[in-house]
């Protein structure tokens, strides 16, 4: 193996290791944000996964990598992909329509 692939590697797994720490930290962080500030107006208290659920519905609806393609990578143009934007709403139409029938259940 090489220095350069090991560095590689390296950088992979730190970059993997943040991500995944992102994922389950910033769920915590809205969770706190939302019970310190949002219940003063009124609205109710949220658990840790019903933040997971709040964020990833946020991620689905504003993450515009899926909806903006980028032919070039050496440019700044993008281009606008409709089927990318299709399957982003569908997943969001799906994640919705779960949650109803959750809902009509609990």
């Amino acid at each position: 193996m090489s220095k350069e692939w090991t560095e590689k590697l390296g950088y992979k797994v730190i970059f993997m290791t943040i991500r995944l720490i992102n994922l389950f930290m910033s769920p915590l962080v809205f969770m706190l944000i939302w019970n310190w500030f949002i219940t003063k107006l009124g609205l109710v208290h949220i658990d840790y996964w019903l933040s997971f659920g709040i964020m990833l519905l946020i991620n689905f609806a504003f993450d515009m990598n899926a909806i903006l393609n980028k032919n070039n990578y050496d440019n700044s143009d993008y281009t606008f992909d409709p089927t990318a934007s299709f399957a982003k709403l569908f997943v969001i139409f799906i994640t919705i329509v779960m949650a109803f029938i959750v809902h009509l259940f609990v």
